[in-house]
C-alpha cells in the first residue's frame, strides 16, 4: 500500500488550467502534486535540505549541533514536520498556526534556532515540489504557491515579538 496522500484511481483527475476554489479539491490537487514529486524525485529530504541550505548556510552548523550525532534524522524530521503542515494547511489551518506559535518560541528563543529557518524549509520544500509541476499545470503551480505564501504568513505571526533574531 502506498503513502496515504496517493491519488486513487476511482478519485477524480482535475482538468489542466482549471482554478480550484474548493478545499476538498484543493487537497485532491495537492496530493497529485506529491505523487508526482514523489516519483520524480523519491526521498524529498536530501533535495529539500540541499536548497535549503543553500538558502540558508549558517543552519548547517546549527543542525549538526541539535542533531547530537544524527543530523539525517534531524533534517529528516524537519522536512517531514514542514510536509505535514503544507498537507495539513488547507483543512486545518488553526492546527498548523497553533504549532508554528509553539514551536517558534521554543526553536528561537531556547535553541537559538533563526526564525527566517522556519519559513526557509517552507520555501525550501515548496520550491523542490514546485520544480516537478509542469507549466502546462498553472493550478497546481498557484496551489504551491498559495501553501506557501500562507504557511510562511503564518510564521511571520508567530514570530512577531521573538526575542532572538540572529
Amino acid at each position: 500500500m502506498g503513502p496515504s496522500w496517493c491519488w486513487h484511481p476511482l478519485l477524480p483527475r482535475r482538468e489542466t488550467g482549471v482554478a480550484v476554489t474548493d478545499t476538498a479539491d484543493k487537497v485532491l490537487l495537492f496530493e497529485t502534486i506529491l505523487e508526482r514529486a514523489s516519483g520524480e524525485i523519491g526521498d524529498f529530504n536530501a533535495v529539500t535540505m540541499d536548497h535549503f541550505y543553500r538558502q540558508h548556510p549558517a543552519a548547517r552548523a546549527s543542525f549538526e549541533t541539535h542533531a547530537l550525532g544524527n543530523r539525517a534524522r534531524l533534517e529528516a524530521s524537519m522536512v517531514n514536520s514542514t510536509l505535514y503542515c503544507l498537507m495539513h494547511w488547507l483543512e486545518r489551518p488553526m492546527e498548523i498556526r497553533l504549532i508554528f506559535n509553539d514551536q517558534l518560541p521554543h526553536h528561537c528563543e531556547t535553541l537559538h534556532v533563526d526564525k527566517a529557518w522556519f519559513a526557509g524549509l517552507v520555501e525550501a520544500l515548496t520550491d523542490v515540489l514546485t520544480s516537478t509541476v509542469p507549466e502546462t499545470e498553472p493550478a497546481q503551480m498557484m496551489l504551491c504557491a498559495e501553501l506557501r505564501t500562507g504557511l510562511c504568513d503564518a510564521i511571520a505571526t508567530a514570530g512577531k515579538g521573538l526575542r532572538r533574531h540572529r
